[in-house]
């Protein structure tokens, strides 16, 4: 994950660290766990409706396509200053982002964080992770 420096943080440092089984549930959980994180925060609406739209996408995204079996999705989320930051890995073998088919039903979690999140990135090696960056101040 990509760090920034900031030289004055608005916010203290808060962290997210959860672990989640490769099943149907995973997204759900995930959005509930980042919910209270978000509250704790004291995010705004919508800064946490992004937040939890595009951590479901992701984690969808590992339950979906991941090669990784029974190893557990991990989520991490830390606020530093008035950036979120978000990381989500699985034991999946990694990635390059493709471009979206047109008029295909598929690929929306991907352009959604290209349209919603301030940064975003791949992993490109085992373990696979997907991560983003929102500003929020």
């Amino acid at each position: 994950m990509r760090h920034t420096t900031r030289s004055a943080a608005a916010r203290p440092a808060r962290d997210l660290r959860i672990e989640l089984p490769v099943t149907a549930e995973s997204p759900r959980r995930g959005r509930q766990a980042a919910r209270a994180w978000c509250d704790d925060c004291g995010l705004s609406q919508d800064a946490c409706d992004i937040v939890l739209l595009l951590l479901s996408e992701i984690v969808t995204n590992s339950v979906r396509h991941s090669s990784a079996g029974e190893t557990p999705i991990e989520v991490a989320a830390s606020l530093v200053g008035n950036t979120v930051q978000v990381a989500v890995r699985d034991g999946g073998q990694g990635f390059a982002p493709r471009a979206r088919k047109p008029g295909s039903s598929e690929g929306y979690g991907l352009f959604l964080l290209d349209a919603q999140a301030t940064r975003w990135g791949t992993g490109r090696h085992h373990p696979s992770q997907v991560w983003f960056e929102l500003d929020v101040g």
